[in-house]
């Protein structure tokens, strides 16, 4: 299973904000689209960034005002791009060792959508059920053929 199998059934839509705008805008964009991440994008539609719920849980904790701070101030800008044929073993490892949660998937400079760990195990879990679901017809089948 790949990424690409996750964004064939998710989607490719995905929530950006400039890296100027505050933190109070990133809030209600997370909250308005039920989403715990954010790209941001740079002035030429380049990928510069990614912000969390996390990230703005921590910046109000350090006493950070959400109408002032900007979100390129907080932002991550290091981040873990995956592509479209990368197995999702693969991803679950680079999550779990880098300990972030959501990543952007790029192919030729083009964001075609974002990847959670939450859609990583829903994904594994629906192809987990499907192997019993064939391993239960298999037995089926052998019982009523014997």
């Amino acid at each position: 299973m790949t990424i690409q199998d996750i964004l064939d059934n998710k989607g490719s839509r995905v929530i950006t904000i400039a890296p100027q705008h505050t933190l109070s805008v990133a809030l209600s964009a997370l909250v308005e689209n039920k989403v715990g991440a954010l790209l941001i994008r740079g002035e030429q539609g380049q990928l510069a960034g990614i912000i969390t719920e996390r990230d703005i849980m921590r910046a109000v904790y350090q006493g950070q005002n959400l109408q002032q701070t900007r979100v390129d101030s907080i932002m991550t800008r290091n981040i873990v791009i995956g592509t479209p044929n990368q197995e999702i073993e693969y991803v679950m490892i680079e999550m779990t060792e880098g300990r972030f949660r959501h990543m952007p998937v790029v192919e030729n400079d083009q964001l075609l959508g974002i990847i959670s760990i939450g859609d990583l195990v829903k994904a594994k879990l629906q192809h987990t059920e499907e192997k019993v679901s064939q391993y239960q017809e298999y037995v089926a089948l052998s019982w009523h053929a014997s």
